[in-house]
């Protein structure tokens, strides 16, 4: 086997093994439970805009919608392409960052004067991350949860998956059982999503390559939001993704005003599946609330101070080395 095709089945390996964390369910079954925005706009309403995990949908994200009634956001969640009710389309994380940003731009349209954040767990946090950073003018702010840069998992525990993408690398590929257990260990959303797996839509090695890279474009993508406020969330018991990861990303644009919340003892999804804890919907409303009461213009202002501030320091620096 020549080192090219040894690399490409690695790869594509790392990206199967990342699916694990939010396995898929049948579209029926999710296209039945809407996720209803609520209507009644005030003059300071906030729109969340909600992009769901791997294998997930819009509904979600049903509970998080729930909790955050009454708090002056205006919720919608979106079935990304692939997903859902656009479930009989190819992965495509392009053509779906496009889609998201011509729905971002519709909503910019009709209420100017609303702040517009964009919100995704794991697969959606990195999206999220990916559309904000294409679209910087556009997106107020990004709450990203567990965005799935570091995967705390060895894949060659599943050999049934290796032989898979060795020998059948165009049919579609299903997660193995074994990867519900790194999502929860808690009864019943274990055995839920356990009976999820075996129902499963299964995704090509090249959709898997195409999900691999939108993974690895996430540290690129946080260097660029240098004036856009971000919020990751991260759980300190993931058995999926390695905290240390979102930790790294917190800290990548060190003028940018971004925050890291860790929460003890929860596990990789943290917003969706009913996994919305109320310490958790406390520290996003608190966010949303300060984002909610910040400008633009003071955000600016700030971030263009911290960089004078660095600039003088970085010059001085300078000149005693001389």
């Amino acid at each position: 086997m020549n080192a090219k095709l040894t690399k490409f089945i690695t790869a594509s390996l790392a990206s199967l093994f990342l699916l694990g964390f939010s396995p898929t369910a049948a579209v029926q079954a999710y296209n039945t439970v809407p996720v209803i925005p609520r209507v009644d706009f005030t003059s300071d309403s906030v729109i969340l805009v909600a992009l769901h995990g791997f294998g997930l949908s819009r509904a979600s994200y049903a509970q998080l919608a729930k909790k955050l009634e009454g708090q002056g956001v205006v919720f919608e969640a979106l079935d990304v392409r692939g997903f859902g009710e656009k479930s009989s389309s190819r992965l495509d994380f392009t053509e779906a960052s496009t889609e998201i940003s011509e729905h971002l731009n519709a909503l910019r349209r009709q209420y100017p004067s609303h702040k517009l954040l964009l919100l995704g767990e794991s697969m959606g946090g990195a999206l999220a991350l990916k559309v904000a950073a294409e679209n910087p003018a556009l997106v107020d702010g990004v709450i990203a949860s567990e965005p799935a840069y570091k995967v705390n998992v060895n894949p060659l525990v599943y050999p049934e998956v290796i032989l898979s993408l060795l020998f059948r690398p165009s049919s579609p590929n299903r997660i193995p059982l074994g990867y519900a257990k790194r999502v929860t260990t808690v009864e019943p959303f274990l055995s839920d999503l356990k009976a999820k797996l075996k129902i499963q839509r299964g995704y090509s090695a090249s959709e898997l390559w195409r999900f691999r890279a939108l993974m690895k474009s996430v540290p690129a993508a946080v260097a660029q939001l240098c004036q856009t406020p971000v919020l990751f969330l991260q759980g300190d018991s993931d058995r999926l993704v390695k905290p240390s990861g979102t930790s790294i990303l917190s800290k990548i644009a060190a003028l940018a005003p971004h925050k890291l919340v860790t929460f003890r003892k929860r596990g990789h999804l943290l917003l969706e599946e009913n996994q919305a804890s109320d310490d958790v919907v406390s520290a996003l409303e608190s966010w949303i609330s300060e984002r909610a009461s910040t400008s633009n213009q003071q955000i600016a202002k700030v971030f263009d101070s911290q960089r004078s501030q660095l600039l003088s320091s970085t010059q001085i620096s300078q000149q005693e080395d001389r």
